[in-house]
C-alpha cells in the first residue's frame, strides 16, 4: 500500500456523517486492496507516481472560483470549489420537477434512498472510486420527476485552485419518461489532484444528453468517471472531451440495458493524457 493511500484512509476514518455505512464499507475494501502497478492490467498504461508524490492538500478555507463561461450557454450551475459544494452559485428557483440538494440536507427517508443508490452503479472495486466513497463529503443528489423535461442543461463544475485536493460525488436520477442534459466540467489549476464521480440512474423511457469536459494543465492529476444505469427503452447520448492533465484515468460504464435501450458515446482525447478512456457496457 502506498503512503498516499495510507494517508487517505487515515483521513477518511476521521469523518462521521450520514455516509458512514458506505464509507466504512469502502475502507474495509481499501484495507485489502493492493496499490496498482504496471503488472495490474487495468493500470498497466497509467503511471501512478504523480499520485504518490502529489503535494495537493484539502483546502478548508473558502476560495471564490466560478466556472469559465461557455458562449451562448444558459445552464443551471452546480459548482464544487476545491471539493466543497458552493450553494451560492445554484439558482434560487429551480424548474418545476427538478430537485438539487446536498445529501446532508435531505430528510431521513430521502437519505436512506440516496444511501441505497450510492456507489451501486460504478464498479465496486475501482480503487480511486473507493477513495472517493471514503473521502467525498459534499454529495449532491439531483432528481428529475416523472415525465418532466428540463429545458436548461445542468452544468456540474468541479473547480480546483493550485495545490488543491478534491473528491466530488453527484447522484443523478431521471424518473420514467423524463429528459435532462448534463454537462460535467472539471477545471483545475496547477499541481492539483481530484477524483470526480457521477452516477446516473436513467429510468424507463427517460432520455439523457451527457457531456464531460476535463480541462486541466499538465501538472494536474485527475481520476474519475461517469457511470450509468439504463432501464427499459432509456436513451443516452454521451460525449467526452479531455486534454492537458499529466495523468487522467477516466472510467465510463453503463449497465444494465434491461431489455431495449440506446446508447451512443464519443470520446475525444488530446495531447497530455496518459490513458485513453475505454467505454464499456454490461448487459
Amino acid at each position: 500500500m502506498s503512503e498516499w493511500l495510507e494517508s487517505a484512509i487515515a483521513r477518511a476514518q476521521g469523518i462521521n456523517d450520514w455516509l458512514a455505512p458506505k464509507r466504512a464499507h469502502a475502507l474495509d475494501l481499501l484495507a485489502n486492496t493492493k496499490w496498482p502497478n504496471r503488472k495490474t492490467e487495468a493500470w498497466r498504461y497509467t503511471p501512478l507516481r504523480p499520485v504518490e508524490r502529489t503535494a495537493a492538500k484539502v483546502m478548508a478555507d473558502k476560495v471564490n472560483l466560478s466556472p469559465v463561461a461557455i458562449a451562448e450557454l444558459s445552464a443551471i450551475e452546480l459548482v464544487f470549489v476545491n471539493g466543497q459544494f458552493d450553494q451560492t452559485q445554484l439558482a434560487q428557483t429551480l424548474p418545476e420537477g427538478l430537485s438539487i440538494a446536498l445529501g446532508s440536507d435531505l430528510g431521513s427517508a430521502e437519505q436512506v434512498d440516496a444511501l441505497n443508490v450510492f456507489s451501486t452503479i460504478k464498479p465496486e472495486r475501482h480503487i480511486f472510486g473507493l477513495v472517493n466513497d471514503a473521502l467525498a463529503k459534499d454529495v449532491v443528489v439531483v432528481s428529475v420527476a416523472q415525465g418532466v423535461e428540463i429545458a436548461e442543461p445542468i452544468r456540474i463544475s468541479s473547480l480546483l485552485s493550485s495545490g488543491a485536493e478534491s473528491h466530488t460525488r453527484v447522484q443523478v436520477a431521471l424518473a420514467a419518461g423524463s429528459k435532462l442534459t448534463v454537462i460535467e466540467d472539471v477545471q483545475a489549476q496547477g499541481d492539483s489532484f481530484n477524483t470526480a464521480f457521477v452516477e446516473y440512474n436513467v429510468a424507463a423511457n427517460a432520455r439523457l444528453e451527457h457531456y464531460r469536459f476535463a480541462l486541466q494543465t499538465g501538472s494536474n492529476v485527475a481520476i474519475g468517471g461517469s457511470h450509468f444505469n439504463l432501464h427499459d427503452h432509456a436513451k443516452m447520448n454521451s460525449t467526452i472531451v479531455g486534454f492537458g492533465s499529466e495523468v487522467v484515468s477516466f472510467g465510463y460504464r453503463h449497465y444494465p440495458c434491461w431489455r431495449v435501450c440506446r446508447c451512443q458515446a464519443q470520446c475525444y482525447v488530446f495531447a497530455g493524457w496518459k490513458r485513453v478512456v475505454r467505454p464499456s457496457c454490461d448487459r
